[in-house]
């Protein structure tokens, strides 16, 4: 069980290691800045990219970890670690799940699709004024401390 937790653990940490230094010269495969200063043309825009960056960056890549560290522990300690892999197993699914909805090429075709034709799907609409709504209070906290800072 050990050996192939370790075998696990080790084909997941390559998957990953060659998947980073694996770049190909496609629109896709931009950066974050990038995407901003090739697409970020409005706020909308800006917003669209601010989403799919968030979503893909930070739920999708922390879901995906834990089962990594859950087989590393599996190896130390059989017990936990494998109670920790049946746990950590379906935020792993729910990870690469969300990882595919929200690509880079998901990014790109929806960003054209704005940008080209106007068009934006009712669930990128909804997410845009919550990041829009959201951004528009955080500038109006900002206004709001730099007030009351000069004010004293």
């Amino acid at each position: 069980m050990k050996t192939i937790s370790l075998i696990f653990t080790l084909l997941l940490f390559s998957y990953f290691s060659l998947a980073q230094d694996y770049v190909l010269d496609k629109k896709h495969k931009l950066s974050y800045q990038e995407f901003m200063n090739l697409y970020g043309t409005d706020d909308t825009s800006k917003a669209i990219i601010e989403i799919y960056f968030d979503k893909r960056d930070y739920s999708a890549t922390g879901q995906i970890s834990f089962l990594p560290i859950s087989s590393i522990v599996a190896v130390i300690v059989p017990p936990l670690g494998i109670s920790l892999m049946a746990i950590s197993s379906p935020l792993f699914v729910n990870g690469l799940l969300i990882s595919n909805k929200y690509s880079r090429k998901k990014l790109l075709k929806a960003l054209n699709n704005y940008q080209n034709d106007s068009i934006l799907s009712n669930r990128n609409k909804k997410m845009v004024v919550k990041q829009l709504i959201a951004q528009q209070e955080n500038y109006n906290y900002d206004l709001l401390e730099a007030r009351h800072h000069s004010s004293e």
